[in-house]
Order: C-alpha cells, then structure tokens, then sequence
C-alpha cells in the first residue's frame, strides 16, 4: 500500500504477508519485508520475499500436538477425579455402597499413564536435543521385563487382554539406561493395548539370535499397520488415522531414539488384518554402546 511504502521510504522495515498462486493453483503464502537502500545518494526499496510454508507447518503441528498432549492429559486426569470424587461421596453418606477398590485401581492406573506421557515428553526433548546422559549399567533383561509386564498387566486385565512374555533363562545382561528401556517398553505395551480390541493378545518375547545381539518383541492381535506407515510410524506426531484412538504420536519416536540411543534398532513387522510386532535389537554387554 502507499502507506507502506511511505513508511519504508522513511527508513522503517515494514513487514506484510501475501500469497501468490503457482501454475497448478497451489496458494503459496510469503512474507514480504520492504527497507529503504541506498545507491548512492539515491534512496530504493529492497523487497525481500520469505516462503512461509515452513512456518505455518511448524505452526500447525505445534497446535496439534498441543490439542493432543491436552487430551491426553485430560482422559486420566478425568478418571482420577472421578474415582476420588465417588470415594469423597461414599465417605460422607455410609449409605452409598461403591467398589472402593476398583476406584483406587483406576485413579492409580491413570496416574501412572499420566507418568509415562510426561516422562516420555521430556525423554523425548533430551535425546533429540543430544542432552540425555544414559545412567548406564548392567541391565538384567528377565526381571527388566517381568517389571514392565506386571506394571501393565492390571490394565491389560481392565481392558479384556491377553498378556503374556517369554524370556529365556540365562540370557546375557544389557549395559545400558533401565529406566529408558523400560520406558521404551512400556510404551511399546500401551500402544499394543490400545489398539488390540478385547479379547485379543499381547505377546512380549526377548531372544538371543547371537552372540553379540539381543532381540526384543511385542506382539498384538491388533488390526494391523498398513505398508505407508512402517517407517514414518516411528517420526514425531505421527499417528494413524483411526477414529477409536488418538494420542500425541510421540510413543513410538520415544523408543526409536531410546533403542538408538543404545546402539540398536528398531522396526514393525505387520499387515492390515493381521496384528503387529515391533522388534528392536540391541547389543549385549558395553561393547557397540559407549
């Protein structure tokens, strides 16, 4: 506008957005910032054009992932409350009779998904910014995965799940992070759970397919990953696109850095209608991980 220019002529940087249209129609948005130059004596304008693709991406994904860490703060946040409001009723009028320890179980299952979210976050942040120190030292595999099982099993049972692991005896140690791993587990787990419908089953399962290698597995009788998504399943705030769940995406990215943190690998063997494994290998011992 005159206004502008006259604003740049007068020495100020002046800032506005427009979009232009590309052959195919596509609206390409751009920021445009107009200051005065000089060529000699003689005052320009110089325009320089930035693309706001980009940004606006940024953007939306930052509002996104806000509106999901939301919800799922939200869901067990709700149960709590829930449970000990009932629990607060039924103390106050002996008259009214409620499972009491149902309720505790449900606010205590909520408060540890509300744990592994808000851990996961800031895991998540410290492994992609390079900060996290790995507490390294020996892990033993057997009782790592018992502890994880039993976390989640009073879960697997809300949820009508078949939940059961297989860890040979004697397997080596692992020299690594137990709380990350077992994070990474977990993690594995609940996002088995949640998209295995009642009835179903969950496997987790370790072996040693060499000297050198441990091989991790968690099997569900879920409906499947279609072949698009092996890979960008496990990148930042990617989700499937099914109505039945929603979750900040991050879960899986989480593991992928842990298990690669480690010196490891991680992927998902699966086919629409047929359930899902995801495998990770890691090295056994320090050797391949400092």
């Amino acid at each position: 506008t005159r206004q502008q220019l006259a604003q740049a002529l007068e020495g100020k940087s002046v800032f506005y957005n427009v979009e232009a249209v590309a052959r195919d129609g596509t609206r390409l948005p751009f920021e445009v910032r107009a200051t005065r130059v000089f060529h000699g004596a003689s005052p320009y304008i110089q325009w320089v054009c930035h693309d706001l693709r980009e940004r606006l991406e940024l953007e939306r994904v930052r509002r996104t992932l806000t509106h999901m860490i939301i919800h799922d703060l939200r869901n067990p946040l709700s149960s709590i409350v829930s449970s000990l409001d009932l629990i607060r009723t039924a103390w106050k009028d002996k008259t009214i009779t409620i499972p009491v320890d149902q309720l505790f179980a449900i606010a205590e299952r909520s408060g540890k998904k509300l744990y592994l979210l808000i851990d996961s976050i800031l895991d998540l942040a410290r492994l992609e910014d390079g900060r996290a120190k790995l507490a390294r030292k020996p892990v033993d595999v057997g009782d790592m995965v018992e502890e994880v099982v039993e976390q989640v099993r009073p879960m697997a049972t809300a949820r009508e799940l078949g939940l059961e692991s297989h860890v040979p005896a004697r397997l080596p140690s692992l020299w690594g992070d137990r709380n990350l791993l077992q994070r990474a587990l977990l993690n594995l787990l609940d996002n088995a759970m949640k998209f295995t419908l009642p009835g179903g089953k969950i496997r987790v399962e370790v072996n040693q397919p060499d000297a050198k290698t441990l091989l991790f597995a968690v099997s569900d009788t879920g409906p499947g990953i279609p072949p698009e998504y092996h890979e960008r399943i496990f990148d930042r705030f990617t989700r499937l696109d099914r109505e039945e769940t929603q979750g900040t995406g991050l879960g899986l990215a989480l593991c992928r850095l842990a298990v690669e943190a480690h010196g490891g690998r991680i992927w998902v063997e699966s086919e629409p209608g047929h359930g899902s494994t995801f495998k990770f290998v890691l090295p056994v011992g320090e050797e391949g991980v400092e």
